[in-house]
């Protein structure tokens, strides 16, 4: 089923350019078509900026000729600047460069050693400082992400993707949408309630026998809809000190959801956590594991992140209605 795509939007610009695949049910499956986007299949089972550098330990008296002249110094202390590289003291014509950023480094004077402070918490490669509580990711009315908008620098956009093209390839029952949602792509079964919430709505299949005589789950996985974090390109959530996300999950159906993190090299095979609708969702990346029917499961890679995925995943007993809507996005940290 094609889906038209909004010009604004740069998730799904950048979706045209690889395939979402998420695996589920014992089954793995790589969905690829001209929009590039696809779903897991279901299963059986329901800087700051641094410190003005060194201080003068020396209380503010001046120095003559690179010479030091008077009482001793004793016992005093001396602080490394916060950040940034720590700056130079000139004592006796000597000069003593502070620490770096991260050690503080060492200074002698006069045989005593006078350890500069610890970096902030902002330093080279290091974490921005965190909000309590963290912002709201913010989108437009077409559902995208602009990275100025928020402090993450995510970049990317709200998109959906269901099974008709593979389940009607078989002759097989695919998910339904309702026309009572129209996104902002023209598609129907979701909508962009506004710069928050973002719903969806209609019934996925209940699946049935493949033509090999196997259920269908791969042919059969159901609706998800998702949002890109970089435009379809890695999203390093590591350097950005991300962790995972919360969000809300309000609405009638279904029962579970199941998010989905997906990165470029575990197409098919994506790892995930399910969750019930409830206000205070989350997905924590420490916590998300592929499917048991992954031979040879492997970590997740949290520099390669490029999209958090909401999946209604399908099972043989019977159809899935959903009706639910996803808001209020930020980080976990």
């Amino acid at each position: 089923m094609k889906r038209r795509s909004s010009p604004k939007s740069l998730a799904r610009t950048s979706l045209a350019l690889f395939a979402v695949v998420v695996a589920c049910g014992g089954k793995s499956v790589r969905y690829l078509d001209d929009d590039g986007t696809g779903g897991e299949s279901g299963d059986s089972s329901t800087g700051g900026r641094g410190g003005s550098g060194a201080v003068d330990p020396f209380g503010g008296t001046s120095f003559t000729g690179g010479s030091f002249t008077g009482g001793s110094f004793t016992g005093g202390s001396f602080t490394g600047g916060t950040g940034g590289t720590a700056g130079t003291i000139a004592v006796g014509g000597t000069s003593f460069t502070g620490g770096t950023s991260g050690t503080g480094g060492t200074i002698a004077i006069g045989g005593t050693s006078f350890t500069g402070g610890t970096a902030g918490v902002v330093g080279t490669g290091g974490c921005p400082g965190h909000s309590t509580p963290p912002p709201v990711v913010y989108w437009d009315l077409d559902g995208t992400i602009f990275a100025n908008q928020n402090p993450y620098g995510i970049n990317g956009g709200w998109y959906t993707f269901d099974d008709c093209a593979d389940a009607n390839g078989a002759g097989l029952g695919c998910t339904v949408r309702s026309p009572t949602l129209i996104g902002p792509d023209g598609a129907r079964g979701w909508a962009v309630v506004g710069p928050q919430a973002i719903c969806a709505r209609g019934t996925a299949p209940r699946v049935q026998l493949a033509p090999d005589g196997t259920p269908a789950y791969a042919l059969q996985w159901g609706f998800g809809m998702g949002f890109s974090l970089n435009g379809g390109a890695p999203f390093n959530a590591a350097n950005a000190c991300i962790r995972g996300f919360v969000f809300e999950l309000t609405g009638s159906a279904p029962v579970t959801l199941r998010i989905n993190v997906v990165t470029p090299k575990t197409i098919g095979v994506s790892h995930f956590t399910e969750t019930a609708l409830s206000r205070s969702a989350f997905v924590d990346f420490g916590s998300v594991r592929q499917g048991d029917w992954v031979l040879d499961p492997t970590p997740l890679d949290r520099t390669q992140i490029t999209d958090i995925q909401f999946h209604v995943y399908t099972n043989e007993q019977a159809p899935t209605p959903f009706d639910f809507c996803v808001s209020y996005v930020s980080v976990l940290y």
